[in-house]
């Protein structure tokens, strides 16, 4: 494969064609902000948040669709975009719920820890804000809109690597909500609570309805189910007991996807009525 050469920040990197500006960025341990974009995920543009300046170019540019070409010189932190940046966080904020926990010391949330960096705290923009009711319908995690900063992570999750199509969003401007097919409560609809929407959130508007207790290490292994043969990293506490499961996106049978069973059907491991010995008949 042919390869490009430009220059980011001063320092020449030469990377596959067809390679988007900011993973030529990662290629050389630059870290540019970013919300909406996943490694795992094609990319939406959404959160605006990677913008970085492009030599000759009149506006920013976003970093997780802008392919880099031969000779191109990017600038991923500048006065400028350090500003763009700062708004575009502001007026994440300001639509956000003031009393989410997730905006203060807990490092999981993405929109939380840049808020941090660029020192902002969602005060500058005040006013109106959207009110959704909460759709709690299934067993196991919940949609708080009042968290949601519309990047779609969920959505491309759901359609491009469950390939369900089980939300999207609806409505237009400050409406805009990500939902499912006539706004029907998950349980309702396509949705089969794969959980795929909640590995990818990065605020918490996706979350587990029940707390779980601290992981302490995290263990690779193969679901138990069917003959699939799908990898997850089981999570476990100070007692060995599996507190959490997560998709394994490196193996080659289930490629990062999950179904319910795999994802949150692991209760049996430690119920009481297992059967840990074989039996014998005497």
């Amino acid at each position: 494969m042919s390869e490009v050469k430009l220059q980011i920040d001063g320092r020449e990197v030469r990377v596959p064609e067809g390679t988007s500006i900011l993973d030529a960025a990662k290629a050389i341990g630059v870290e540019v902000p970013q919300l909406c974009h996943r490694e795992d995920l094609p990319p939406s543009s959404a959160c605006r948040l990677c913008v970085v300046g492009v030599e000759g170019a009149r506006t920013l540019a976003a970093s997780c669709s802008t392919i880099a070409v031969d000779n191109m010189a990017v600038e991923t932190d500048n006065e400028r975009t350090a500003r763009a940046r700062k708004l575009v966080i502001e007026l994440l904020l300001s639509d956000h719920d003031p009393e989410c926990p997730h905006d203060g010391a807990d490092a999981a949330c993405e929109l939380g820890r840049w808020a941090r960096e660029f020192n902002v705290d969602g005060s500058r923009y005040e006013g109106e804000r959207r009110t959704y009711d909460t759709d709690d319908s299934t067993p196991f995690f919940v949609l708080d809109h009042s968290r949601c900063i519309l990047c779609e992570r969920c959505i491309t999750a759901c359609n491009e690597v469950q390939h369900l199509g089980a939300i999207g969003l609806a409505n237009r401007g400050f409406a805009a909500k990500v939902a499912t097919p006539f706004d029907l409560p998950l349980l309702e609809s396509a949705c089969t609570s794969c959980g795929q929407c909640l590995s990818v959130c990065p605020t918490g508007a996706i979350r587990l309805k029940s707390p779980i207790e601290q992981p302490i290490r995290t263990v690779d292994t193969t679901c138990p189910y069917c003959g699939v043969g799908c990898g997850i990293k089981a999570r476990v506490d100070s007692e060995d007991r599996i507190v959490e499961v997560l998709e394994d996106p490196e193996n080659q049978s289930s490629l990062g996807r999950l179904c319910v069973k795999g994802r949150f059907g692991f209760g049996f491991v430690n119920h009481e009525d297992r059967l840990t010995q074989p039996l014998i008949r005497r």
